[in-house]
């Protein structure tokens, strides 16, 4: 008779914490993306480190990989063929993403119909990222990929985000594994260079 009430207590006590963890996780995961945590990130973003332009120091990368648009329409990197190619891989759940989505917004309104592409590529359901896009109010296209297609690519990658430029002779010029400031005056003149 005391071993029961013992477990049912113990029992009672593990389910407890167990709610409390994750009601826990869900109250701090809408504080994140609320945009406070977002806001705070963003503010601390510094210019990616750039490297000096000289086309000959730079790998080929003349990887042509499939991707879909939020409408199901299918794409692949030679569609955008004799231009810059920025490509941005993200996640909805990743708040440095989100964060430097902002400065991309601004970097993509200085360099619109020009002869520089914009691609935010996402690995997850086509579903989550539209729930997720359709409440953003960022002016360039998202696309979505399979992620073993993304994962035997040159741009299989275990962390987000990870930006890559690619100039117009397919060579990669760029790779960047962290949040960075997009819209620096750095960035907007090294891309200069590469139209």
């Amino acid at each position: 008779m005391k071993f029961n009430r013992f477990f049912i207590g113990f029992i009672t006590g593990i389910g407890s914490v167990i709610v409390l963890l994750i009601v826990s996780f869900v109250v701090y995961y809408q504080y994140a993306m609320s945009g406070v945590m977002v806001d705070k990130f963003s503010k601390r973003l510094e210019s990616p480190e750039l490297p000096i332009y000289k086309e000959d120091c730079y790998a080929d990368f003349n990887e042509n990989i499939s991707f879909a648009n939020l409408k199901g329409e299918e794409f692949d990197l030679n569609s955008f063929n004799d231009k810059v190619l920025f490509i941005n891989l993200w996640q909805t759940t990743c708040i440095p993403c989100i964060a430097e989505m902002k400065s991309i917004g601004e970097l993509y309104e200085t360099f619109r119909n020009r002869e520089i592409e914009f691609i935010f590529i996402s690995n997850e359901n086509p579903e989550i990222v539209i729930e997720f896009w359709n409440d953003q109010n960022f002016p360039f296209s998202v696309y979505t990929i399979n992620p073993t297609v993304l994962k035997e690519s040159k741009f299989n990658t275990r962390t987000f985000p990870v930006t890559f430029i690619i100039n117009r002779n397919k060579k990669l010029v760029l790779k960047d594994k962290s949040a960075s400031n997009w819209s620096s005056n750095e960035v907007i003149d090294f891309i200069e260079e590469l139209l």
